[in-house]
């Protein structure tokens, strides 16, 4: 076998690899994504004809926290809570993504200011006692005693999140 043959079979050997390898990573991925949507349903139906308490807050800027404690349907997302409490709510929907806020009671997102909506859930504790939210506000689903508050706020130049509210 000439040296010519024998880098043209390495480099078939290696296409193959890299095709295996990437063969692979689709299908943990795919599992992933069909367990996590089947666990996500599940939790979802056993919430249906129950109803769940919640607490909803909103901030602009600086000032306080205005909340809504209410009684929600179990398998609400945020986005239907806020609908719920009466909040003039719009969003963008970003298909598989999900539903991202743009303005809240007419308080708009905007680049020209660097600002925008967070929002942030409540884990507990004194200090770092809130988490930034990971997901849209139609995705995430409302558990009782759920307390959630949405910032309005200039992003941070470096850490490109509002701070959290205060413990």
């Amino acid at each position: 076998m000439s040296n010519s043959e024998s880098k043209t079979r390495e480099k078939s050997t290696g296409l193959k690899d890299a095709v295996m390898v990437l063969v692979v990573i689709a299908i943990i991925l795919s599992a992933t994504t069909t367990y996590y949507y089947y666990e996500y349903s599940s939790l979802r139906a056993s919430l249906k004809g129950t109803s769940v308490r919640v607490s909803l807050g909103m901030e602009i800027g600086a000032g306080p926290i205005a909340w809504s404690n209410m009684t929600i349907p179990g398998g609400s997302s945020l986005l239907q809570a806020m609908q719920d409490a009466q909040w003039k709510v719009n969003f963008t929907n970003y298909g598989p993504e999900g539903d991202f806020i743009t303005s809240i009671n007419g308080w708009r997102a905007t680049t020209a200011n660097d600002t925008g909506w967070l929002y942030w859930q409540f884990i507990g504790g004194t200090s770092d006692c809130w988490t930034m939210g990971q997901v849209a506000a139609n995705a995430f689903l409302l558990l009782n005693g759920s307390v959630v508050t949405w910032s309005f706020s200039k992003y941070n130049a470096t850490t490109g999140a509002a701070p959290p509210p205060p413990c």
